[in-house]
């Protein structure tokens, strides 16, 4: 025998679930709209090259080098980067790996390899964890940096590049 109809003045427990679902995923989706998607390759390389230019670090190429790299950070514009990077999204990883270890071998530069997806991250990890001279960093690491420096922490990000 089914259970008796509830009283016309009982809450209707389904409709206050549902409602609740609903407003959750309303939040959910004002809060993702709210999200900036990560940028583009180009874009990361501006932001990388504004990083620097707040860093006080000449951010031009370096016209004699043998590879042409997205950017670079030096001292001033006559001298040696102390600090290239290649902004790897979609590429091919050991292409940027070859240009880093060049950068690192002529100049003496350290080298930041920038990754977008989580798995090529970790196979780069795991693949290239035997260079000294190169890093790996994710590609929304380097945008929450970017945003530390726009608020004026400056000295601390200094600290942590040693530039």
């Amino acid at each position: 025998m089914p259970p008796p109809p509830p009283p016309p003045d009982a809450p209707d427990k389904l409709a206050e679930q549902i409602e609740s679902l609903v407003e959750k995923l309303v939040e959910l989706a004002r809060k993702r709209k709210e999200e900036k998607p990560l940028p583009n390759h180009d874009e990361l390389v501006q932001i990388i090259k504004e990083m620097g230019a707040m860093l006080d670090k000449s951010t031009e190429p370096v016209p004699q080098a043998q590879y042409r790299h997205d950017c670079v950070w030096r001292p001033n514009r006559w001298a040696n980067p102390e600090l290239v990077w290649e902004v790897c999204d979609k590429g091919v990883p050991e292409k940027d790996i070859v240009s880093l270890t060049w950068a690192a071998n002529a100049w003496k530069a350290k080298g930041i390899l920038v990754l977008f997806e989580e798995a090529d991250f970790r196979k780069a990890q795991e693949k290239f964890a035997h260079l000294s001279q190169i890093y790996l960093i994710k590609a929304e690491d380097v945008v929450q940096v970017h945003h530390l420096l726009k608020a004026g922490n400056t000295p601390a990000l200094r600290a942590i590049f040693g530039v």
